[in-house]
């Protein structure tokens, strides 16, 4: 069984995991360790690769910054806005604070 997690990361997002055990240790990149905790604790465990990780004597505890992408944007947030009435100007504006939405040139 693991005995540590170490997170190596790139730009405040996890690229890969160092597993260490009385086995011996690894490194997985961060889609393979993704794609493994999925399948073994449900796919929205581990929901963006922006998270850290801390031993407890029960285990790990991860906690999350995100939901994905890193773009600034949470999708369910976004739809709960949505489903109270707010329109897309809105919401962006919510997320994006003082940028501004403007048609696009047709070229």
């Amino acid at each position: 069984h693991v005995e540590d997690i170490q997170l190596l990361s790139e730009s405040n997002r996890v690229a890969a995991v160092f597993l260490m055990s009385s086995a011996g240790n690894r490194k997985v990149s961060i889609s393979a360790f993704m794609s493994e905790t999925g399948k073994a604790f449900g796919w929205n465990t581990i929901k963006s690769n922006c998270f850290s990780v801390e031993r407890t004597d029960a285990g790990f505890i991860f906690r999350g910054r995100g939901l994905g992408h890193g773009v600034g944007l949470c999708q369910y947030g976004a739809m709960a806005l949505a489903k109270r009435g707010w329109k897309a100007d809105q919401i962006l504006k919510f997320y994006y604070p003082g940028a501004s939405l403007e048609k696009a040139e047709e070229r």
